[in-house]
C-alpha cells in the first residue's frame, strides 16, 4: 500500500526558512571562531615581539655591567702602590656597576615569576620608614653621579617605628624602580620621596623634575 506525502508550498518554503537559519547560524559561529583565533595569534605574536625586546634590553642592561667591572677589576690590580685615591675612585665604580648589574637581576627574576605564575606575597612586619631610608641609601652613589640629593617628605604620623605588613622585598623592588627612573630622567637638584599615612593607609610617592 502506497501513500502519498503532499508537500505545499508553504511547508516548502518553511522548511527552507528553517535550513538557512541554521546555515546562518553556523556562519555567525565560524565567522566568531575565525575572530578569536586572529586575536590570539595577534596576542601571540605580540608577546613574542616583547619577549625579543624585552630579552634585547636586559642582555645588554647585564653585559654592559659586568663588562666594567672586569676591566676595572683588572685596572685595579694595576695600580702602582700608594696611589689609593684611584683606587677608591675604581673600587667605587665596581660597587656602581655591581649595585646596577644586582638590580637589574632582580628585575629579571622578578619578571620570571610573574611570567611563570610564581609570584608569591610573603607578608611580614616592615618598618616603612627604614625600609625607604634603606632604599634611598643604595642609590646615593647614583644620586651623586648627577649631583641629586633625596628630601624625604612624611605626611601623617610621624611614628619611625611604625609597622605595616607587607612583602618587604617587592615593595623594596618596586620602589627601587620607581627611584631608579626618577634619577634617568631628573634634571632637577632633587627627588623628593612622600610617605603619606591616613588611616591605616601607607602611600609612598617618587617625584622628580624631569
Amino acid at each position: 500500500m502506497m501513500s502519498n506525502i503532499k508537500i505545499t508550498d508553504e511547508l516548502l518554503i518553511e522548511e527552507l526558512k528553517k535550513r538557512f537559519e541554521e546555515k546562518k547560524k553556523s556562519v555567525k559561529k565560524l565567522e566568531k571562531i575565525t575572530s578569536e583565533l586572529k586575536e590570539v595569534n595577534k596576542k601571540l605574536t605580540e608577546s613574542e615581539a616583547l619577549k625579543s625586546h624585552f630579552i634585547s634590553n636586559i642582555t645588554n642592561e647585564i653585559v654592559n655591567p659586568f663588562t666594567s667591572i672586569v676591566i676595572l677589576s683588572k685596572n685595579i690590580l694595576s695600580i702602582k702602590e700608594g696611589n689609593w685615591e684611584k683606587a677608591m675612585r675604581m673600587a667605587d665604580l665596581i660597587y656602581s656597576e655591581a649595585f646596577n648589574l644586582d638590580f637589574q637581576l632582580k628585575n629579571i627574576f622578578a619578571a620570571a615569576e610573574i611570567e611563570a605564575g610564581e609570584l608569591y606575597v610573603e607578608v611580614s612586619n616592615v618598618t616603612a620608614d627604614t625600609l625607604i631610608e634603606a632604599v634611598m641609601e643604595s642609590f646615593v652613589t647614583e644620586m651623586q653621579k648627577k649631583n641629586l640629593t633625596f628630601e624625604f617628605i612624611k605626611i601623617g604620623n610621624k611614628d619611625d617605628n611604625l609597622y605595616f605588613k607587607t612583602d618587604s622585598e617587592k615593595l623594596r623592588l618596586i620602589l627601587s624602580n620607581l627611584i631608579d627612573n626618577a634619577i634617568k630622567f631628573s634634571k632637577n637638584s632633587k627627588i623628593i620621596i612622600n610617605r603619606e599615612i591616613s588611616e591605616g593607609v601607607l602611600t609612598i610617592s617618587v617625584q622628580d623634575f624631569g
